[in-house]
């Protein structure tokens, strides 16, 4: 059976999230079995769980039902649904730049300056991305 690019690409992708909770799973199972208590590798174990059970779960019901990964790509490549996903996205870093100009302003009534340098930072390094990607995608186009 031939298989298109885009179902084997997603089927790639899950088995990696397979593979990648097994190795998280593994390390927190490794640090916790010599005897260091870490609440970092608790997490990773648990996470490593979610990624094997959701990869899992995602893999078998491609193999299954090819035709929801069809569904899925056609959905993907629609005209429509990209410019929704693209005015989407403006949106959402104008909300983003609107709550670090809040939490900007709690800072600076609080007096924390550290706050404020982390915010201030965030703030040029989402602006800069935005311009980047700005030139990156108006060169493509």
């Amino acid at each position: 059976m031939n298989k298109k690019p885009f179902i084997k690409k997603t089927e790639k992708l899950f088995m990696f999230l397979i593979c990648f909770g097994i190795a998280l799973m593994g390390a927190g199972s490794i640090v916790k079995g010599v005897g260091i208590n870490s609440r970092f590798f608790d997490f990773a174990a648990g996470i490593g769980c979610a990624a094997v059970g959701w990869g899992s779960v995602c893999l078998i019901l491609y193999k299954k039902k090819p035709e929801i990964a069809q569904r899925q790509e056609i959905e993907q490549n629609d005209e429509r649904n990209t410019r929704i996903r693209e005015k989407s996205g403006y949106n959402t870093f104008v909300v983003m730049l609107l709550y670090l100009l809040v939490a900007e302003v709690v800072f600076l009534a609080l007096d924390v300056w550290i706050g404020c340098l982390v915010v201030i930072c965030s703030m040029t390094i989402h602006v800069g991305s935005f311009l980047i990607f700005l030139c990156i995608n108006s060169k493509k186009m």
